[in-house]
């Protein structure tokens, strides 16, 4: 799955908020040469919600509502033969250099960190909102050079906020400490006029 640069979740239920494929679509990314990983679940169980957040995008096989999933080897059968009859019809866009999974992961993982440093995300519950923004990327198909533009947009904000190490931006309370604070010559000039005062 790391060296993958799209990676498909088949499954028989429709969650809200997950991204569908069709099967022309993907067969459309392996025919353009693609690196395509198809995750199948456990028969009982299917996706785990691990699974699913690996998944960028999912594939579901049109089936009769009176019996809704198929076993292992009948999906991995009918799946793959969708998707063969598919890439024989048409080739997909040209859309070159795809960043792989384990970029994309290392991305969203460091994302996911900051996010919950500023605040952004609920740290009871972070995935209720980030896994709207793992299936915001999944759908984007992000290329190598934009996985690393947005690496660099996080290390910003890292360094925004201190988190990166170095001079982080002074908070409120840093900044009322440093205007009490005044040069050392002003302090001694003001007080030997203080002092010449006194003395007529």
């Amino acid at each position: 799955m790391a060296d993958a640069e799209i990676a498909v979740g088949m499954t028989a239920r429709r969650n809200a908020g997950s991204v569908f494929a069709s099967g022309r679509r993907v067969a459309a990314q392996v025919g353009a040469g693609r690196t395509v990983a198809v995750l199948f679940g456990p028969e009982a169980t299917g996706l785990t919600e691990a699974d699913r957040r690996v998944c960028d995008r999912f594939f579901r096989v049109p089936t009769s509502p009176a019996c809704p999933s198929l076993n292992l080897s009948h999906a991995v059968a009918v799946t793959l033969g969708a998707l063969t009859a598919s890439r024989m019809k048409l080739s997909g866009p040209d859309r070159s250099d795809l960043a792989p999974a384990r970029d994309r992961g290392r991305l969203l993982d460091r994302m996911k960190g900051v996010l919950l440093e500023i605040g952004y995300l609920n740290r009871q519950n972070p995935d209720a909102v980030f896994d709207e923004v793992r299936l915001l990327f999944g759908r984007s198909e992000l290329t190598r050079r934009e996985v690393s533009l947005l690496l660099g947009l996080v290390r910003q904000i890292e360094w925004a906020s201190g988190r990166a190490g170095g001079a982080a931006n002074p908070r409120p309370a840093e900044i009322r400490r440093r205007r009490d604070v005044r040069p050392v010559h002003k302090i001694a000039s003001r007080s030997a006029e203080l002092q010449r005062g006194s003395d007529g």
